[in-house]
């Protein structure tokens, strides 16, 4: 079984990790015994191999040269609705370059169905060549394609433009996958047929997210006599982090030894850094940056508790991940998180954008040891009955075989 998988930041390399989840599954695919071809966007080679997947740079694919474009623009560009025709020129020639792409490689592999992970704009790169091929489309969605967030400005579908082609290419494919309740809702909303649509919970390798006694970390910052609360999100303002900041002076108040540790990078890192000191409590924060994949494991596991201020989230990776480590969660009730969190069991559900309740939670795990220590037990058992990756490939492959 032959699949090539549309994802404009597929990793170069197993140790990059944006997005390093599609390559995750990726390499359990191959395991299995999938060959994986990978086109992405971007300048480079024009294609290497990369732990076994065949790994493209569409711009520097044989189709880089505009001539060989040209047919294929007029002939599939009644595949645009007509909203999505007031885009860029700019865009438009990208998307269909992509397409184009796409389309010369499972002609070129004999593959036998198209995966594109997110709605816009792989998914409708992914139908393009669909179409041009006449092969199966599967489209994962993830989050900033289907769910919207007006109030920071986050998801594609707040552009009318761009909403009515992940429409279309939501109804034309032939199977949508969904990580979360809430972007399954969202979905059938859109006009996704039920029979076409899989609700599949994403995963981690629970051999590597996992409960051990780890203290690297805890002796590299002096924090070995601290109550830790660790935070990984990208610095971006629907991730919230601004009010998990804003509760660490309620925090201190009443537990000196608290210390938070951030995680990640993103446009409002440096906002977030000043925010500490306007607060007087850069002291007690240690912002790490980006952290390495192999690394992040060993922070879950040298922390109290894990919160999770999102004001969207389509599922949450860093949840399961803490989960699998036997942390307990503060999460705010949206999206994806309460199919993870189960409020009072695991972990605890709070509203969006509300310091008090963050401090609040975080303070009651603090005077509650056990109970904190119960509450990790319970979200690794529940990460192991529900989020473990492989069983999440193995209901992707029967989709495969079922589609083929």
């Amino acid at each position: 079984m032959k699949v090539v998988i549309v994802s404009s930041f597929f990793p170069l390399k197993k140790k990059e990790s944006k997005h390093s989840f599609v390559y995750d599954e990726a390499i359990r695919l191959i395991e299995r015994g999938t060959d994986i071809y990978a086109v992405r966007g971007g300048i480079g080679a024009n294609h290497i191999t990369v732990d076994g997947i065949k790994v493209y740079n569409y711009f520097e694919s044989n189709l880089s040269n505009l001539f060989h474009v040209i047919p294929f623009i007029p002939k599939h560009l009644t595949t645009l609705p007509f909203l999505g025709y007031f885009i860029s020129p700019r865009t438009l020639l990208h998307i269909y370059r992509y397409g184009a792409s796409v389309s010369h490689i499972v002609k070129s592999n004999n593959i036998d169905l198209i995966h594109a992970h997110w709605a816009y704009p792989e998914g409708f790169v992914g139908l393009l060549a669909k179409r041009e091929c006449k092969i199966p489309l599967i489209v994962t969605i993830h989050g900033s394609d289907i769910l919207t967030c007006s109030e920071v400005n986050y998801g594609a579908r707040l552009s009318r433009r761009l909403d009515s082609i992940i429409h279309k290419t939501l109804k034309a494919s032939d199977f949508i996958i969904s990580a979360s309740t809430a972007t399954y809702k969202t979905a059938l909303k859109l006009g996704v047929r039920k029979d076409r649509l899989y609700l599949i919970p994403n995963g981690v390798d629970l051999k590597r997210f996992c409960p051990k006694k780890s203290n690297k970390i805890k002796e590299k910052y002096g924090l070995n006599e601290k109550f830790v609360i660790f935070a990984l999100r990208s610095h971006e303002p629907q991730y919230g982090l601004e009010y998990l900041i804003k509760s660490i002076p309620l925090v201190l108040k009443k537990i000196d030894n608290a210390f938070f540790v951030i995680g990640g990078s993103g446009s409002l890192q440096k906002y977030h850094e000043a925010l500490t000191v306007n607060l007087g409590v850069e002291k007690h924060v240690f912002f790490t940056g980006l952290i390495p994949p192999e690394k992040v494991p060993d922070y879950y596991n040298m922390v109290d508790v894990v919160v999770v201020p999102s004001l969207q989230e389509a599922f949450g990776l860093t949840i399961t991940e803490a989960m699998a480590c036997g942390k307990p969660v503060i999460g705010t009730n949206v999206g994806g998180i309460p199919d993870q969190v189960v409020d009072g069991y695991n972990g605890f559900l709070i509203k969006p954008k509300d310091p008090n309740a963050i401090a609040e939670r975080i303070l009651y795990l603090y005077d509650h040891p056990e109970l904190a220590k119960r509450m990790g037990k319970r979200g690794r058992e529940i990460a192991e009955k529900k989020f473990d990756i492989n069983k999440r490939i193995n209901k992707i492959i029967k989709i495969y075989k079922e589609i083929i």
